[in-house]
């Protein structure tokens, strides 16, 4: 991988997510940006929004795909069926949205987890 940015991030969230409804997708710079800065606080390591490190940007991806499909959830994106006067369309079998939510923001917590956290020590003469 290259160092990304946060619209290299959208784009990857982009091809996991279908249909990602305009209200969000018009926030996704947004949403990648606030788990990064979570990531950050996490870490306590800096992560600039450009040319953002290999080691950080599955963690952060995994992250922002977990908020992208949580806020799907909330705001009713997640149908099985749409119909539209005698059209229907069925895309067949149960919604899994909340479970792949769940996954990617565990997948992202452990690969967190794994780079670890900055730690500062102090001597202290007495």
């Amino acid at each position: 991988m290259v160092n990304y940015n946060l619209g290299s991030i959208a784009s990857n969230i982009y091809t996991r997510v279908e249909n990602v409804p305009v209200a969000i997708s018009g926030q996704m710079i947004q949403i990648i940006d606030e788990e990064r800065i979570f990531a950050e606080q996490y870490i306590g390591q800096t992560i600039g929004s450009v040319n953002i490190a290999e080691k950080y940007q599955g963690a952060i991806t995994d992250l922002a795909t977990a908020k992208v499909l949580q806020l799907m959830n909330l705001t009713g994106a997640d149908v099985n069926s749409i119909s539209l006067g005698e059209l229907s369309i069925s895309k067949g079998g149960e919604s899994n949205m909340v479970k792949t939510a769940d996954f990617y923001e565990s997948s992202g917590m452990d690969k967190l987890k794994n780079i670890g956290k900055a730690f500062n020590f102090k001597r202290v003469i007495g």
